[in-house]
């Protein structure tokens, strides 16, 4: 008898099962099966949609305030940040970024009510001055987004 198993049959059979097992559970979900879906759709959607962007990164804003420039004009929102993370780009962790966005709204009177707030960022900018975003090309963060990204950006890798 081998340590408790009836027969050489038996071990066999147990240790191809565990092989198996080893086998089945090292391997790494296909990035585009285990993405879920996202604000743009599928993988091959979101992948294709932030191609159109050659700066992809993360940005924490430590300032931000508002721009009124009179009737029937936008309102400016302005902010600067610290770059966190870079998914796509020339953009590298400490830099900073300074952009601003038109709002179709009357300014708003506070001033750092984003401070501290992770926002993504697509551009095809790389500029020591200030920039415009457009809406949809900033974005609050959130963890799940930054998942999906490091599937589509790291997934060739």
């Amino acid at each position: 008898m081998l340590g408790g198993f009836g027969d050489m049959t038996t071990l066999r059979f147990i240790l191809a099962v565990g092989f198996a097992f080893v086998i089945t559970g090292c391997r790494s979900p296909n990035a585009a099966t285990s993405f879920g879906q996202s604000i743009w759709g599928d993988f091959g959607d979101t992948k294709t949609w932030l191609a159109d962007y050659k700066q992809v990164f993360l940005v924490c804003v430590y300032e931000d305030g508002w721009e009124d420039q009179g009737p029937h004009k936008y309102s400016l929102h302005h902010f600067k940040g610290t770059v966190v993370r870079t998914f796509s780009g020339d953009w590298k962790a400490t830099d900073r970024v300074a952009f601003v966005h038109g709002v179709d709204a009357p300014a708003r009177t506070e001033t750092n009510a984003f401070a501290g707030s992770l926002l993504f960022l697509f551009t095809n900018q790389r500029t020591n001055t200030e920039f415009g975003v457009d809406a949809g090309e900033f974005l609050s963060y959130d963890s799940r987004t930054e998942r999906q990204w490091e599937l589509v950006f790291f997934s060739e890798r």
